[in-house]
């Protein structure tokens, strides 16, 4: 398997697939803003969306993404860390979103994670 980096999404482009992509485009343009937009707040909110509403492969690269957006900002909502939580019961999200959940306690602040001093 070889590595290929995320297309780079102009930010017009991400809001109109998230309005009206296939789960698959909606998941890889989640994954390619949270790494590349400056915006961790615009690219988080879309990502919670999806890891509550969204189909199972949505939910996955919508938990990814998380993850990069703690790794890259240092900060995570804490309601995204609730939500992990919960895709961790499940055993076709778990694996993405213990990952995510990995990334946000060595990489955020403490004072962001539910739980920490």
């Amino acid at each position: 398997m070889k590595y290929v980096p995320p297309p780079r999404f102009a930010r017009a482009e991400v809001e109109r697939i998230m309005a009206s992509g296939t789960d698959a485009e909606v998941g890889e343009a989640l994954i390619s803003a949270a790494m590349t937009s400056a915006d961790r707040g615009w690219v988080e909110e879309y990502a919670i969306r999806h890891v509550r509403d969204g189909a199972p492969q949505v939910q996955r690269c919508a938990a990814l993404a998380l993850g990069h957006l703690a790794r890259i900002h240092g900060v995570a909502a804490p309601e995204a860390v609730e939500l992990l939580g919960a895709l961790s019961d499940d055993p076709v999200t778990a694996g993405a979103a213990g990952d995510a959940l990995d990334d946000i306690a060595m990489f955020a602040r403490a004072k962001d994670i539910p739980g920490s001093a």
